[in-house]
């Protein structure tokens, strides 16, 4: 998964940058056509889901037979992200 559009980078980071504000940790699934998550917080008042189809992406490769999930904690993926936009 490649961003090379600083704008992109910038609506990628930004997703983590609230979604932080509303849960610690999340599963990220990356299947070969998109990247998928879903979500509740901890109240179970608020729903979100993210679908972003791999076109979207300067490179995306996902070659796994099945879809893959990785775990994340929000605030230090964000971090990571914002890190490589200064």
């Amino acid at each position: 998964l490649v961003l090379k559009d600083k704008t992109k980078v910038n609506t990628f980071a930004n997703i983590f940058r609230h979604l932080k504000n509303i849960l610690d940790d999340a599963n990220i699934i990356f299947a070969d056509t998109h990247v998928y998550m879903q979500g509740m917080d901890g109240t179970h008042a608020l729903l979100f889901e993210l679908n972003i189809m791999k076109e979207w992406f300067d490179e995306y490769e996902a070659k796994a037979e099945t879809p893959q999930v990785f775990g994340l904690h929000c605030e230090t993926f964000f971090q990571i992200i914002f890190q490589n936009l200064r």
